[in-house]
């Protein structure tokens, strides 16, 4: 599970989450223990929900899946991070890196 702060002014509503995960994955997204959930291509299960202050991504790859695919899958799961989060991939890592030191 990782968990990724919001850039400020990005809110942690449920909704805006839902709305953009829709968007990002084309595909149906169910609500389990107030989570949602997905499957999609590599991706076998997703679990997306906030704990108020960050979001928390729970993900289980699919194996058995060709290349294509999973590039596909990485390209949206980063556009739903950067959409989600209000943080560009450069941006996550340069603030996971000052978390760790």
């Amino acid at each position: 599970m990782n968990e990724y702060s919001f850039k400020r002014g990005v809110t942690a509503d449920r909704d805006r989450i839902l709305e953009v995960l829709k968007d990002c994955f084309p595909c149906e997204v169910e609500t389990i223990d107030d989570k949602f959930v997905i499957s999609y291509k590599a991706l076998k299960q997703m679990k997306v929900w906030t704990d108020g202050k960050k979001l928390c991504v729970d993900t289980e790859p699919d194996t058995e899946i060709d290349v294509g695919e999973v590039s596909d899958t990485n390209k949206r799961f980063r556009r739903f991070l950067d959409a989600a989060t209000g943080y560009t991939a450069k941006e996550r890592v340069k603030k996971m890196k000052k978390e760790v030191s």
